[in-house]
């Protein structure tokens, strides 16, 4: 496909690394802590208030291929080609400010098959927002998504910005407060196995691609999360060559819930009796 063209970073780019920094997020990687397989033990006194997947579920040698902070008019489309080209489907967590103004995108994401989930209207850390805000935020982005498409389509998975209030040193009261309102909305929280690095002040494509590959090498990739970036834009090309090349197993995000729970996911909020 040739050398992408350059990524510009979009104007919160900085203030957004900066928050990661505030909540005790850093860029994290493939430490121990979230790789998958790592074990409950590196989340010790974790509860599930709200059913998901989280850093701890035993994902690999399977891969599910996530993208947050979407649609991006310089990145999305990018990545929905490359995606066809390889033949791979993928989750998209849109914000719902910006699926107003690329709607067409997130048609074209459904259209080729691939998941959407909820990452909130605007970037919003949920653990520093009260109920009223939380439902605000995910309902004006489910609404976003309604309009685009033309009809309907729940948005049952919600990937919370900086992964708070479980990742970071937030306090279980918290995740004990906004896994009850995902839990009383009928929505499944999203976290993952490995990030890629590609929010990191200075990042190269070559480090991205380096990082994932080896991972993908080992069978240890789980659930990666990609962004916007533009050495993420880089790297990707050669991380779905090396996908094929390596045989890795891609499989959504719905799929893993049923592995995990033992029903489609349809079903488990059946018989929770929501449907928002």
């Amino acid at each position: 496909m040739g050398d992408p063209p350059r990524v510009t970073s979009h104007p919160d780019q900085h203030s957004r690394r900066r928050a990661l920094q505030r909540i005790g997020l850093g860029a994290l990687t493939f430490g121990a802590a979230t790789l998958a397989g790592s074990g409950r033990s590196a989340h010790a006194g974790w509860r599930e208030w709200v059913r998901g997947i989280y850093p701890y579920d035993e994902v690999a040698p399977k891969l599910s291929l996530t993208f947050d902070d979407v649609p991006r008019r310089n990145f999305a489309p990018f990545v929905l080609d490359l995606l066809a080209e390889h033949d791979l489907k993928a989750t998209f967590f849109v914000e719902g400010d910006l699926v107003r103004v690329l709607p067409h995108v997130v048609r074209r994401m459904v259209k080729e098959g691939h998941s959407l989930g909820n990452h909130t209207w605007s970037h919003a850390a949920l653990s520093r927002l009260k109920a009223r805000q939380i439902h605000r935020q995910l309902d004006r982005t489910q609404q976003a998504v309604d309009d685009a498409l033309g009809f309907h389509h729940r948005l049952r998975l919600v990937r919370p910005p900086f992964g708070a209030p479980w990742i970071g040193s937030w306090p279980a009261s918290d995740r004990r407060r906004v896994g009850h309102i995902l839990r009383d909305r009928g929505e499944f929280v999203v976290l993952w196995q490995g990030q890629t690095d590609d929010t990191r002040r200075g990042c190269t494509s070559k480090a991205v691609q380096a990082r994932v590959i080896a991972a993908l090498e080992r069978r240890r990739a789980g659930v990666l999360v990609f962004h916007p970036t533009d050495c993420a834009r880089r790297a990707l090309p050669a991380i779905c060559r090396a996908i094929g090349e390596t045989e890795t197993e891609v499989v959504g995000i719905e799929a893993l819930i049923e592995a995990k729970y033992g029903a489609p996911l349809q079903q488990l909020v059946a018989s929770a009796s929501v449907d928002r």
